[in-house]
């Protein structure tokens, strides 16, 4: 589950990680107190669950009073990536000398938590490993032991960053990560500012969904959540699949969030713009499939739908079977592409054949043809 920004940034401060001032405006009313906290100069940072909202206009910066009252305004009117606003991150503006990358995951291939790091901050983690891989550091973790001081030192090094105040920092973000059940603890961008402050000031925190379900301390985090969803985000987290809304017009269906990470990249990479994330998880069921792929083609912003299943505790005939009863009793305009390889493909392919819907085995053709649209 992923939470809003303010709820990361108290996360970060009851772990003691340095951030900026900020302010959290629910209203217009408490924006004008904000406004008297955090004058002007400052940044005004729509409160929404999705990515880019900077590129989405969801971050702007403000000069004045004048100027801090009318977009504050304009910001709780405004749609981001179709969301709606419902709060407003009022921070103070920081003098940045240096934005760094550092991050907390955990590798479902090697069993270990991962600690990422980049001297280079402020940009996505995938652009950079593309662009320049050389700045990104890699460190697998053993779990449930305290991270050794050489991974603290060579982290320091990295990012060029005193050791004691780096250690200071990681152990900060392993704690948070490991005694909230997270799945990322997210910086970028760590800066270095002016006057030699370290500063998280932007952040993304996951949780693992199970736990939040599961855990008692955590159900008016759900109830909240679950009240603030989209109809989309609502149907997605009923059903077990997760769905995040983005910018494009191709939606990207996989089995498994490193999978359909992976698979995003690709339609990126060959020129095409992912409209919709959306993993099924282990284990999909065909009324899954079904609910899912019946939700992507409902949205008038995507018109082509690329589906990359590896199947072992997903069956393809299961995925293959969701597929098919959506196109017999729906009217669909939009193309698919289906790429199906592993448990029960066979079968697969010849419930898909006979909806007419080719399947790719080779993973770069099916994902140019998606971006070409056929």
């Amino acid at each position: 589950m992923y939470l809003y920004e303010y709820e990361a940034l108290e996360l970060l401060r009851k772990y003691n990680i340095p951030v900026e001032k900020s302010c959290l405006a629910r209203n217009l009313k408490e924006l004008k107190e904000c406004s008297r906290i955090i004058p002007p100069p400052n940044v005004l940072k729509a409160q929404v669950l999705t990515g880019m909202r900077g590129k989405a206009g969801g971050i702007i910066f403000t000069e004045t009073l004048e100027d801090f009252e009318k977009s504050g305004k304009a910001l709780f009117q405004k749609r981001i990536n179709n969301l709606k606003v419902n709060a407003i991150l009022v921070s103070e503006r920081v003098d940045i000398r240096r934005e760094m990358y550092i991050a907390l995951t955990y590798d479902r291939t090697l069993r270990r938590f991962t600690l990422i790091s980049s001297p280079l901050g402020g940009m996505d983690i995938e652009e950079i490993a593309m662009k320049n891989p050389k700045y990104i550091l890699k460190v697998s973790l053993e779990p449930l032991i305290e991270i050794p001081d050489f991974v603290i030192r060579a982290v320091a090094k990295h990012l060029d960053i005193p050791f004691q105040e780096m250690k200071k920092l990681v152990e900060a973000m392993y704690n948070l990560f490991i005694e909230n059940k997270c799945e990322l603890v997210e910086i970028n961008p760590l800066v270095l500012t002016s006057s030699g402050e370290i500063l998280a000031i932007d952040r993304k925190i996951v949780l693992d969904e199970v736990y939040v379900r599961i855990n008692p301390s955590l159900r008016n985090l759900l109830e909240k959540r679950l009240r603030e969803m989209g109809e989309s985000e609502r149907i997605a987290f009923e059903y077990g699949f997760s769905y995040v809304r983005l910018e494009g017009n191709i939606a990207v269906i996989g089995n498994g969030a490193g999978l359909t990470m992976a698979s995003m990249d690709l339609v990126h990479l060959y020129g095409g713009k992912p409209g919709i994330f959306l993993d099924l998880g282990g284990g999909a069921s065909s009324q899954r499939v079904e609910k899912a792929l019946s939700l992507v083609l409902q949205d008038p912003q995507i018109d082509r739908v690329f589906i990359n299943i590896l199947g072992g505790i997903t069956r393809c005939d299961e995925v293959a079977t969701g597929i098919a009863n959506v196109l017999k009793n729906a009217s669909n305009k939009k193309k698919l592409f289906v790429r199906l390889l592993g448990n029960n493909e066979e079968l697969g392919r010849k419930i898909l054949s006979e909806v007419g819907i080719p399947v790719f085995t080779d993973l770069k053709e099916a994902v140019k043809k998606a971006v070409k649209g056929g």
